[in-house]
């Protein structure tokens, strides 16, 4: 079995998948990090880099190296998903003015990520409208955009809004993100 082959039944791409979406999840694949992994909140890493050797943190700053620095930075960073914009997501935006946003979740800046899912709730605190405008959104976002949302915030606001995502979605076909 080959690694084109490998990555359709582990569901990285569709069947009939064109040749540009299956070579996108072959470099994914092949990444010691990642793809746009500065892009990820810092609390992300630091949570995968807990309880690993010290050389993990070197190996997932250097994006690799000796293939055992290449294991060690996959497996700090093996719940994160990649920073690439979807093009299915970003056709999607471009016909709204409101989702604009959506397709800069991987490169936004986090005030604004913030602002924007505040802006479309109605909670009463900063948390409850991230909640409140996760929901909104939920049912729009695939389950890759949703995860980089969650992991664009910091850590403990991510997980709740992530959670929102997937509650309000009706299922995560891409995983859950660990504890």
């Amino acid at each position: 079995m080959d690694l084109p082959e490998i990555c359709a039944r582990l569901g990285l791409v569709p069947d009939g998948a064109s040749k540009q979406e299956r070579a996108r999840a072959l470099a994914v694949a092949r990444a010691p990090v990642p793809p746009g992994l500065r892009a990820i909140h810092p609390t992300w890493i630091e949570h995968g880099l807990a309880g690993l050797p010290e050389r993990a943190r070197a190996a997932v700053a250097a994006g690799g190296g000796a293939p055992i620095d290449v294991w060690l930075a996959r497996w700090a960073t093996a719940q994160l998903p990649s920073m690439i914009v979807e093009p299915e997501l970003a056709a999607r935006v471009v016909k709204h003015r409101a989702w604009l946003l959506v397709d800069g979740i991987p490169t936004a800046p986090l005030a604004a990520l913030v602002a924007w899912l505040a802006g479309l709730g109605q909670g009463t605190d900063e948390l409850a409208r991230a909640r409140a405008g996760a929901r909104v959104i939920a049912p729009r976002l695939t389950a890759l955009a949703a995860r980089q949302l969650a992991v664009r915030l910091p850590r403990p606001v991510g997980l709740v809004v992530h959670r929102e995502l997937v509650a309000h979605r009706g299922s995560d076909p891409g995983g859950t993100i660990p504890p």
